[in-house]
């Protein structure tokens, strides 16, 4: 499998800004192609190709449609975790995973619009991973129709701004998400765990969904609306029944309090980056999961990622303007760095006086000359 690296020469040149404009580059051996476009590169990638978007913003001129196995990989979408290179930012249009895209990966985006899961009906897709990605309403099914031909989506540390739609696809997991909208048409082999709804609207959080499996998670709102499904060890707002009707379950808990429930909330029930998810020290789901960690998004043996940094090499933190200081310095005055550090800033001596004094070794003028240390 070939490994591309897109990269933007001139967000970095920038001081990679968020809007610097992006140009795209793809090296295949010996061939290179260079587009400010996404759409257009997706036309040049190979099946199980990885494309790698650094931070900035991306604008489609047209909805993106990826009919191939691809595994695209942003920056991250955090702003605390992307200060560095800026957030990766996709706008414009929605994008929609096509026939023969099966296995492929979607990571460390924010998408301002809407990602689907098929074109038709008729489509048949499998094994689409969304990971640690906001993104705003998320179908995956063609427009919520019903299709249970598409298999095996996962959906792992992602922000969803908006609403999940299932269109009935089977062997679906949804876990350590934080959810703003309502959940629609499930039904059966899906598994909802560890996630937090923070759904405060005028309808249930679950809508048109039966025969789940739903664990761990935490409920904002005082209104489940699951039918024949398995609800085990959820956090529930006061007044509610976690258990009736068809549904089956045990070790649910019902809180009184949105203030002891996390660190840190306005309660407001929207997703906030300034929002600390952690529960309150006075919180009851506190180990009360089923796997006895954590209920909510830091639970597991493997809990959120915090920032949802993406996998591949990260960058948090950059002072380009203190290299390139450091390294004029070097080149054009030929300092010797023999030491980790120095008594005094090489660069401010380097105009306001003749000499460094390094803690060892020997001292050097402006010139790189070596001096007689008991001359200093």
């Amino acid at each position: 499998m070939k490994r591309i690296i897109l990269i933007s020469a001139i967000a970095m040149a920038a001081g990679l800004t968020s809007n610097a404009q992006l140009s795209i580059v793809i090296q295949n051996n010996d061939k290179v192609f260079e587009s400010s476009k996404i759409d257009t590169i997706i036309n040049h990638v190979e099946q199980g190709d990885t494309i790698y978007l650094p931070g900035g913003s991306i604008v489609l001129s047209a909805e993106l449609r990826i009919d191939k196995e691809v595994h695209i990989i942003g920056a991250g979408h955090y702003p605390d975790s992307t200060s560095a290179t800026s957030f990766t930012n996709i706008s414009g249009y929605n994008i929609r995973f096509m026939p023969v895209s099966d296995n492929s990966s979607f990571t460390g985006i924010n998408l301002y619009y809407d990602l689907y899961i098929g074109g038709s009906m008729d489509d048949s897709i499998s094994n689409i991973s969304i990971l640690r990605s906001s993104i705003n309403n998320v179908f995956l099914g063609y427009a919520n129709a019903r299709n249970l031909k598409n298999t095996f989506i996962n959906l792992r540390e992602c922000v969803v701004r908006g609403s999940i739609l299932g269109g009935d696809v089977q062997h679906v997991l949804l876990q350590k998400c934080l959810i703003n909208g309502r959940i629609d048409n499930f039904t059966d082999n899906a598994v909802f765990k560890n996630n937090v709804f923070l759904y405060l609207g005028s309808y249930s959080v679950f809508r048109t969904c039966s025969g789940l499996s739903v664990s761990n998670n935490i409920f904002v709102r005082d209104d489940h609306g699951l039918t024949a499904s398995e609800i085990n060890n959820n956090l529930f707002r006061l007044n509610i029944v976690p258990v009736s009707g068809t549904n089956m379950g045990s070790g649910n808990i019902v809180y009184n309090a949105i203030d002891t429930l996390f660190i840190n909330s306005d309660g407001d029930g929207l997703f906030s980056y300034e929002t600390n998810y952690h529960l309150h020290p006075d919180c009851d789901g506190i180990a009360a999961g089923t796997d006895g960690t954590d209920i909510g998004i830091y639970g597991t043996t493997s809990p959120y990622k915090e920032g949802a940094v993406p996998f591949n090499p990260h960058i948090r933190f950059s002072d380009i303007k203190q290299r390139r200081r450091m390294e004029f310095c070097r080149l054009k005055y030929m300092w010797v760095l023999k030491n980790d550090s120095y008594e005094k800033d090489p660069c401010s001596m380097l105009f306001s006086g003749p000499v460094i004094r390094q803690p060892s070794g020997p001292a050097y003028d402006y010139r790189g000359r070596i001096l007689d240390r008991q001359g200093l």
